[in-house]
């Protein structure tokens, strides 16, 4: 049977090309991990956070944020009994990402080759790098499973979020700015505030935890097996993958994590 195995970014590059590190410690589990990419053993999966969020400059995390802003578009139908119908929508500016580094893009590219498939994780008006292409994602095999998928998905965030963790941090830290400031702006426009290292590090840690967040959510939406991390949520503070919140994920969710060796030890 095929393992159905999301990878963090944390461990990503390494199972895809472990030539590229040999001092690792968990080399040998992680070559057997690729190897068993490659005989289709298992099917790996990441999330498109790592492009959209986690591919944004760490130094440049909280000037972006705080700048990003969603298209808004309108429409006008006029319908056969004469009234008028007004539409309106919002996506993102598709020219709003910086881009990826060269480097991450190879690896895309390295990983699409050797089987890996993106997960979708929609955020209104989050702008998403012109490298992914919507062949890179799973595909499904109706609307129906679509709509499921996304169901549980957002079911998944909120609950994460009232937690306190995965994007509500990023939140709660812009919203902290715009209260010490008195003005009535939003929590992304907030994050423009941080101007220290220390402030700036912390938006960037934050952005972090939101894309492990979102992450876990896909995860759970897609019902991937397990979840390969070397994470253990010390990076933002509260975390989604601190120990507290990986027991109550694998209590509501059956999410399992796991490192390189114990998904090695699957095999």
């Amino acid at each position: 049977m095929t393992l159905k195995v999301t990878f963090d970014s944390n461990i990503f590059q390494h199972v895809l090309r472990p030539d590229k590190f040999p001092n690792d410690p968990e080399l040998a589990a992680i070559q057997a991990i690729h190897d068993a990419i490659q005989k289709g053993d298992i099917q790996g999966f990441v999330a498109e956070t790592m492009a959209d969020l986690e591919a944004i400059k760490r130094d440049d995390r909280a000037s972006y944020f705080s700048s990003s802003s969603a298209q808004s578009k309108a429409s006008e139908d006029v319908l056969p009994d004469g009234s008028i119908k007004l539409s309106f929508s919002l996506s993102p500016d598709p020219n709003a990402h910086p881009g990826v580094h060269q480097i991450l893009i190879d690896r895309f590219s390295e990983a699409i080759v050797l089987g890996f498939k993106f997960m979708r994780c929609p955020r209104i008006g989050l702008p998403r790098p012109q490298i992914l292409q919507d062949q890179w994602f799973v595909v499904e095999a109706d609307e129906t499973s679509t709509k499921d998928r996304q169901d549980l998905f957002f079911s998944a965030l909120r609950k994460i979020e009232a937690r306190g963790v995965g994007k509500a941090v990023v939140e709660t830290i812009g919203n902290s700015f715009v209260v010490t400031k008195g003005t009535q702006e939003t929590w992304f426009e907030g994050l423009g505030y941080a101007q220290t290292p220390t402030e700036i590090k912390e938006v960037a840690d934050a952005v972090g935890e939101w894309a492990d967040g979102d992450s876990v959510a896909a995860h759970i939406g897609y019902q991937n097996s397990f979840f390969c991390t070397r994470d253990i949520g010390v990076g933002a503070g509260t975390s989604i993958l601190n120990a507290t919140n990986r027991t109550w994920l694998q209590s509501d969710y059956g999410v399992e994590f796991v490192s390189a060796h114990e998904l090695a030890a699957k095999l």
